[in-house]
This record gives C-alpha cells, structure tokens and sequence, in this order.
C-alpha cells in the first residue's frame, strides 16, 4: 500500500474504507449503501451492513433523499482527504530529497559518531548537542538555504 493511503487511513473509523467510493442503491423497501472499488482491474462492490450504517454518518430511518445526500458528502470527505493525504507524501518526499541533499547521511553519520567520541561532557551535554543539530537541520531545511549561500 502506498504512504497517501496509510496517511488517509489514520483518520477514518475502520470500517470506511479510503479507496473506492460509496453509493446508494435504492431497494423495493429502502435503500442500502454499497462499497465499490476496483482490485486489480476488476470492480468489486460491496454492501455495506447495516450495522456500520452509524459509523459512516448514516441512519437506516432516512429517507433515500437524505441518504443520498450523505453519500455524497462521505465522497466528498474521502476525496479531499485522499488529496491532503497526497499532499502531505508530496512535502514528505520533498524534505526528505532536501535533507539529503544538504545533509548527505554519511556526513551526518560521520559528523554524530566525531561529536559523540569528542565530547568531553556529560551525556546530558551530548544529547543537548544533538537537539542543537536536529533544530539546525530543520531551519536549513526550510530555509531551502544552502551554507555556500549565507552572506
């Protein structure tokens, strides 16, 4: 599964499923919710039980109007979820790429094994120092400012 999905699915109740979307579909007596998604290239649709009618912001009393009209606002949160979701793997690969090209790791490693075999302080000193160079490494990053560039 890929990082946008793991992040959409931190927010949603188990049950309501991130991909795929939900529809009505209007019943002799009623209507019922279903599920549908495409696995592998083939659709797959899903009801829904009525018990986990609550979960998605239903109720089996509604009308088919007001149910419909519910769905179309689970859609509409699943979508823009999905997009903030993507939005935020977009800046994490972004800091990422960035954090590597101005922290290079065997730099970084090297750097954090000469502080840590130098110090000469307390093991409170040494853990101060690395706060020091993880609140460095955060300004550079959004900075965007490369040391060459300071003047």
């Amino acid at each position: 599964m890929n990082r946008n999905l793991k992040l959409a699915e931190k927010s949603f109740p188990n049950s309501v499923k991130v991909t795929g979307s939900y529809y009505i579909r209007k019943l002799a007596k009623g209507w019922s919710l279903y599920h549908t998604e495409y696995l592998n290239g083939e659709k797959k649709d899903t009801r829904v039980e009525k018990i986990s009618y609550q979960e998605h912001g239903f109720d089996s009393n509604w009308s088919l109007a007001q149910a419909r009209v519910r769905n179309n606002q689970l859609n509409k949160e699943k979508s823009v979820h999905k997009a903030k979701a993507r939005e935020s793997a977009k800046q994490l690969v972004k800091i990422e790429f960035l954090d590597d090209v101005f922290f290079p790791k065997n730099l970084v490693e090297e750097f954090l094994e000469r502080l840590a075999n130098e110090n000469e302080g307390t093991d409170d000193y040494l853990k101060k120092m690395y706060i020091h160079f993880s609140k460095i490494r955060r300004m550079m990053l959004n900075l965007q400012v490369l040391p060459k560039d300071y003047n």
